[in-house]
């Protein structure tokens, strides 16, 4: 009787270890997780920086290592944790919230009961996470900053409340309305200088002396639909946008306490004079397209007679010589300053080979050629006869082929060892 008692308690004993090594541990969302290591130690806190490796796994096979992919190989990967458990959706960030460093576990995400399984675990009923923690840093709540006092006393705030500003300019009449297009000069300031303005930041489409743009609020307008709302024709006023409590400031504004936006309000037009106004443009540039188009037969004309005039060395005493070989013969001078590294330039250009073939030419699209000085775009010989140019000018560009396409040339276009010939019309340059 004694032995039956003895081997029923070793039964108990046994099933009880059994029992224990297999179980689980929960996370503070109730996914299972059992230790591998389980060390002593602190917790991360919400909020914290927690530094992990991790492996990814359908049964044996690793689907991915969250900490060495096909980019970048690091000893960790960081995860900072939310500052609310209930916002945790995550089985692996869930369970970084509870162990410790040096720990090392497994997460057992269960996935059989869904109707669309993750790519890589469409024939599994788990995700398994291995986790081992590296450690973490401790949360520390940012300190809100005081804004310093606005450098004007007497201003009103645009009508989200949000900006305050100053008018230089406060005329009577109407002010923009949802949907208007609003004619504006701006410029945006930091406490050193312009950083922006619509003048000097014109990109190639604006042809005005002003920016228009339609006029928008919503729910959390631009700084300056807020303050042009409030604006006629003719007003003028600088908006003052504190940026000295901002963890990150702006380009441009670094060593800046303030945005200022100085704003003219040059017009304000309805949907139906924008549109009658953008058809007109659209007339005149198609009719400008067209003359352009036009000039080419006569342009061609011109560069074979220089061409033949050339080889026949009856124009050595117009060309001037350039930079590398390069060869210049100005037909117009232009006016300003010569075009330099940096500047965007605006030409009109038909080019011929030195046996006669065209290899090139702007006027079949009816608008001027652009290039950026510096960025290699086109053959060296061609940028670098640019720099002799200033807007206006018309000339014609020599290069030689060390400057072009040298000994290897262009395959059925341009023969090895063949110089270029370019008519160069300089539009704009800015």
């Amino acid at each position: 009787m004694q032995k039956i008692v003895l081997l029923f308690y070793v039964i108990i004993a046994l099933a009880a270890s059994c029992s224990s090594k297999d179980k689980f541990e929960y996370t503070p969302n109730g996914f299972p997780f059992k230790y591998h290591v389980n060390k002593p130690g602190e917790s991360p806190e919400l909020g914290d920086e927690v530094q992990y490796r991790m492996y990814i796994r359908n049964g044996d096979s690793i689907v991915r290592k969250v900490h060495d992919t096909q980019f970048e190989k690091v000893p960790y990967v960081k995860v900072r944790l939310p500052l609310d458990i209930k916002g945790i959706k995550s089985p692996s960030v869930d369970a970084l919230s509870v162990i410790s460093p040096g720990d090392s576990i497994t997460v057992h995400f269960r996935i059989d009961t869904m109707k669309q399984k993750p790519m890589g675990f469409e024939n599994a009923d788990y995700i398994y996470y291995d986790i081992v923690m590296v450690g973490f840093e401790k949360y520390t709540p940012k300190v809100q900053k005081t804004p310093k006092p606005l450098p004007i006393d007497d201003y009103l705030l645009t009508p989200s409340g949000r900006y305050p500003v100053k008018f230089h300019i406060d005329k009577d009449g109407p002010t923009p309305r949802i949907g208007d297009y609003v004619n504006f000069r701006m410029y945006i300031r930091s406490d050193k200088g312009v950083v922006y303005s619509t003048e000097l930041n014109k990109t190639g489409a604006e042809v005005d002396p002003f920016k228009t743009a339609p006029f928008i609020l919503g729910d959390n307008p631009a700084p300056q639909m807020d303050a042009m709302s409030m604006m006629s024709v003719g007003d003028s006023l600088t908006l003052y946008y504190q940026i000295d409590t901002m963890e990150r400031k702006p380009k441009g504004f670094e060593d800046s306490d303030m945005v200022y936006y100085d704003i003219f309000m040059v017009g304000i037009k309805t949907p139906a004079q924008h549109n009658e106004i953008v058809s007109q443009r659209t007339k005149e540039r198609l009719e400008q397209e067209r003359r352009v188009r036009e000039q080419e037969p006569r342009v061609d004309e011109l560069l074979r007679k220089t061409l033949k005039q050339y080889k026949a060395g009856e124009l050595d005493m117009k060309i001037k010589n350039g930079v590398k070989g390069v060869k210049y013969m100005i037909l117009e001078p232009g006016k300003g300053d010569n075009i330099r590294d940096a500047k965007y330039v605006k030409h009109h250009f038909y080019c011929l080979t030195g046996d006669g073939n065209k290899c090139g030419s702007s006027f079949p699209d009816g608008v001027p050629y652009e290039v950026l000085i510096g960025e290699n775009r086109v053959v060296a010989g061609w940028e670098q006869g640019l720099k002799n140019f200033n807007k206006g000018t018309k000339a014609i560009l020599f290069v030689p082929p060390s400057m072009a396409y040298g000994d290897k040339g262009v395959e059925g276009q341009i023969a090895p060892n063949m110089e270029l010939l370019f008519y160069i019309d300089v539009q704009e340059i800015r």
